[in-house]
């Protein structure tokens, strides 16, 4: 215990011949504080063992239990600290990583990780600060780790509030693509747009505004005009749309508007501008069917928006997470790391099913007269992009707990720890 102690504190004393981005002046200040608790009672001991004539098996007892305890703490602050810089630094890359992928800069779930990510950040440093103080006595230093008021429970708290966001954000595709509506690109960086775009944009969010400030009440008593904002709503978005497809050149289109997808939404982009006029005024059946027909412009595009933006995502993932095993894979254990290489094969695999699918329900859509093409086919791949899911949740949950096995293994070498993914670091690596 006392030769632990002794090399936690060389290798931690001095924090600028130390090249871990963790380690800092206040992390050093809090080694030397357990360390000089440690010999304090390291003295003492030597004290009541050196009296000749009577010892106080009682008191001695009391001082190696307090070793223990001094001991224990320093290991476990120096846990806390680094698994805590790794926590926050891995959940800012992903936070991160999504977000660029998502291209939605203001989207709420990306906004509130970030808040929680910059909470920890500081709670992080708050914690450092407190466990550095001078003029703790070594009592309140071993009484803290148990105590209601622990220096980490505020930063817990909010990295268990982060941990249930970005599940939410893991599967931020799905969601996105339930509720995108025709002009969902304007809420993406940097799109591209026009004069005759942005006066069409400008009216949606005029009619946005006026329906927004209708009340309940409103809504009951006046519904024919209501109805009537909602249904001109509608035709502003399919032509914005429709005006976003035929002048966007091919060069500035995203990645996921295939040709047969371009094509397909300006045909029924068409129909429905051409027939709106008559329909809207129709009876109630001609009304249901120019509302499908704009539900099936909103829910083919997010279909093939969300699949590939989500499938492109996924395959980084793959390559963070190779790339990582690929560095730490010898800290592992045998079995472990073939495990972790299954898991990935087999999702390796769904990609690509999904990537194939992807492309049999975009040359369904080139099919203009087989409507049941493009439905078995999207079934196709919902089902398959569910599969998927199952599947990188299954890689990510192995690499995370592999992790675990790493830091067990610790007792083997000081500083044997797995670290955590950093994604921008890896995908930094797969750009280049």
């Amino acid at each position: 215990m006392e030769a632990s102690v002794r090399e936690l504190y060389e290798h931690f004393h001095d924090q600028k011949t130390n090249s871990e981005p963790w380690v800092t002046e206040n992390v050093s200040k809090c080694v030397e504080h357990l360390v000089q608790d440690f010999q304090s009672l390291l003295k003492w001991l030597e004290k009541e063992e050196s009296k000749k004539n009577y010892w106080n098996t009682q008191t001695i007892g009391h001082i190696n239990q307090g070793l223990l305890k001094v001991h224990k703490n320093l290991l476990k602050q120096l846990q806390e600290i680094e698994d805590n810089y790794k926590y926050t630094m891995h959940y800012s890359s992903l936070v991160k990583f999504i977000g660029d992928h998502l291209n939605k800069p203001d989207h709420y779930l990306v906004k509130t990780a970030q808040q929680h990510i910059e909470s920890m950040e500081t709670l992080y440093q708050k914690a450092i600060q407190e466990l550095s103080r001078s003029d703790t006595s070594m009592v309140a230093r071993l009484e803290m780790e148990n105590c209601q008021g622990s220096a980490w429970n505020e930063y817990h708290d909010v990295s268990r509030q982060l941990k249930d966001i970005c599940a939410r954000l893991w599967v931020v595709e799905m969601t996105e693509e339930r509720v995108a509506e025709l002009d969902d690109w304007r809420d993406e960086a940097d799109y591209w747009t026009s004069d005759e775009l942005q006066e069409v944009c400008s009216r949606i969010d005029v009619q946005r505004r006026k329906i927004a400030a209708y009340s309940q009440k409103d809504v009951t008593n006046q519904w024919t005009t209501v109805e009537g904002d909602l249904w001109s709503l509608q035709e502003l978005r399919v032509q914005s749309l429709l005006t976003w497809l035929t002048q966007q050149p091919p060069s500035s289109r995203p990645p996921w508007l295939t040709r047969e997808l371009t094509e397909w939404l300006t045909d029924k982009c068409n129909f429905y501008d051409k027939n709106y006029p008559s329909l809207r005024t129709g009876v109630e059946g001609e009304k249901i069917a120019l509302d499908i027909n704009y539900g099936q412009i909103r829910s083919v595009m997010a279909r093939v928006k969300y699949s590939s933006l989500e499938n492109t995502r996924h395959e980084r993932e793959l390559h963070v997470y190779r790339t990582w095993l690929n560095q730490n894979g010898e800290m592992l254990q045998a079995s472990s790391r073939d495990q972790i290489v299954k898991v990935m094969r087999k999702a390796d695999e769904k990609v690509l099913e999904v990537k194939k699918a992807l492309e049999l329900y975009n040359n369904s859509l080139g099919n203009k007269e087989e409507n049941q093409e493009i439905i078995n086919t999207a079934n196709i791949l919902d089902s398959l992009r569910s599969r998927k899911r199952a599947a990188m949740r299954e890689v990510a949950n192995n690499v995370f707990y592999s992790r675990r096995e790493g830091k067990s293994r610790r007792e083997e070498k000081r500083r044997v720890v797995m670290p955590f993914i950093d994604l921008e670091v890896s995908r930094a690596d797969l750009d280049s």
